[in-house]
């Protein structure tokens, strides 16, 4: 009987360990895919030119700190490093993103393999991100949505593992993922928060009690503690900043929320993502990952109550894309033809929302320029920083410019000669104000509305310079106005009534 019972113990550990025998890695095509998106992403990237906010971060890696009003520190160190490697290479600094993208492709791959997906599951869901048009915009430009995807995947990876596994060695990595992510946005916090009530909503729970939970939430203890510290210093500054955020867009960002998950993203991919929502949380073959369709369900809530933005949720289709992969590939090959084809020509529809393929000029004015307003944001900074500095009055009197956003300021700063000090009034570039400002001192100001400069004592205004941009595309910057103005009140206090974070 003893025997009998060994026996059976055996075959049925046999069996379980059958049925969750990975395929195959497919390296191949899962690598050609990879390769392809970061060469179409290195040809069209010094299309356009710099982004507003990739200024920001390389004049941010100028004046390293443990955090930023609006951001932790990851992304301007890493462009610090770059800067310091390369130069002001705006190629250079593009390739990173690029690059972490194509990681992003072979990790979503391997998710669909570790969900039991096959040769055809992996590429699926592998074709799935590489053409999605969120993705690929945001893999176009250096910002920290890039490095916050990276740990959605890189954790939501080692908990599908764990999950699988049972390995509670895989906390180690969790807890190092989501660590790197609060290096890079604390919106890595979503994730916690949905993927630990999915948990706690399944038989999977018992993953909790594992001794190595504490040192994984210490390692996001640890990379969470540097903008911790700064906050502590600042003032709880980010708290301020999302404050004033949320009063201007958690309205916007409500409305569109549930629309955007489709339209963003390829739409012919909502026949992967889709199913793979659906049998993550129904199937019996996904129920041991069922905490990951149960999160994106939280997370969708909590933003929406929140107000928060459409794209928060972006790095939790990975998973989805794997799942209903896994679900397509299962079901029929031709059915996952179909969507090759399909993905590819909603791709193709769907690029120039994502890439600049093609000029401002051309965009401006369609469809695709209201799906991507970032996109006209790349525009015109060479021509704004050759309007300002050829407005900087001749003479032996001293000089400042002072700017109204920190696009403004970082683009003088990176691009400009460096002749006359530059400041400016929004979150970081404000703290690293208020520069050499005196009683004799003119100032050239940039975009400010009239009436403001006078309500806290800049006075004697004359509009010098109009900005414009070689496309005549409708951004921040067109239409903005230079003029050449005094302080009647002592510069510390205008200083202090100018500071904006938002």
């Amino acid at each position: 009987m003893t025997v009998a019972s060994d026996i059976e113990s055996r075959s049925t550990s046999r069996m379980e360990e059958n049925r969750w025998a990975l395929s195959p890695p497919a390296w191949k095509p899962v690598l050609g895919l990879a390769g392809a998106r970061f060469a179409m992403l290195l040809v069209v990237a010094s299309r356009y030119g710099w982004h507003r906010d990739e200024l920001y971060y390389v004049v941010g890696g100028r004046h390293p700190s443990l955090g930023y009003v609006d951001h932790a520190l990851l992304t301007p160190w890493v462009a610090r490093a770059v800067e310091d490697i390369f130069g002001t290479s705006l190629f250079a600094l593009r390739t990173v993103p690029a690059l972490l993208g194509c990681g992003l492709v072979i990790m979503t791959a391997l998710i669909a393999r570790e969900l039991g997906g096959d040769r055809r599951a992996q590429i699926l869901a592998a074709l799935c991100f590489a053409l999605d048009p969120f993705f690929l915009g945001a893999n176009h430009l250096f910002q920290t949505v890039t490095f916050d995807q990276v740990a959605w995947v890189l954790a939501s990876f080692a908990l599908v593992r764990l999950l699988r596994t049972r390995d509670e060695r895989w906390w180690i990595a969790i807890g190092g993922a989501v660590g790197f992510g609060m290096l890079a946005k604390p919106t890595i916090l979503i994730w916690v928060i949905s993927v630990t009530v999915g948990v706690l909503c399944t038989r999977e729970r018992s993953v909790l009690r594992s001794k190595l939970l504490a040192p994984a939430v210490a390692l996001v203890a640890v990379g969470g503690l540097a903008f911790l510290v700064f906050q502590i210093q600042h003032g709880w500054a980010f708290v301020e900043f999302s404050r004033h955020m949320d009063a201007q867009h958690a309205g916007e960002n409500r409305s569109q929320f549930v629309l955007a998950q489709f339209v963003v993203h390829n739409p012919i991919s909502a026949f992967v993502w889709i199913p793979g929502l659906v049998a993550l949380l129904r199937r019996p073959s996904m129920a041991r990952w069922r905490a990951f369709g149960i999160a994106f369900i939280v997370g969708a809530v909590l933003l929406l109550v929140v107000g928060g933005k459409y794209y928060y949720l972006a790095p939790l289709f990975p998973v989805l894309y794997a799942a209903g992969a896994v679900q397509l590939a299962r079901k029929s090959l031709h059915i996952s033809r179909g969507l090759l084809v399909g993905l590819v020509l909603g791709s193709l529809l769907t690029l120039p929302a994502s890439l600049p393929v093609l000029s401002a000029s051309a965009i401006n004015g369609t469809p695709y320029a209201g799906l991507n307003r970032d996109a006209f944001e790349e525009v015109g900074w060479p021509e704004f920083v050759t309007t300002v500095e050829r407005a900087v009055p001749a003479g032996s009197s001293p000089v400042v410019i002072v700017t109204n956003n920190y696009g403004e300021a970082a683009a003088l700063q990176v691009l400009g000669n460096g002749h006359t000090p530059v400041v400016g009034r929004q979150n970081s570039e404000w703290l690293w104000g208020p520069g050499p400002v005196g009683p004799d001192t003119q100032l050239v100001t940039v975009g400010f509305d009239l009436g403001e400069l006078s309500h806290v004592g800049i006075v004697g205004c004359r509009t010098v310079a109009t900005i414009d941009n070689p496309s005549h595309v409708d951004n921040n910057e067109r239409g903005a106005s230079v003029r050449i103005c005094r302080a009647n009140r002592p510069w510390p206090e205008i200083w202090r009534e100018l500071r904006e974070y938002d």
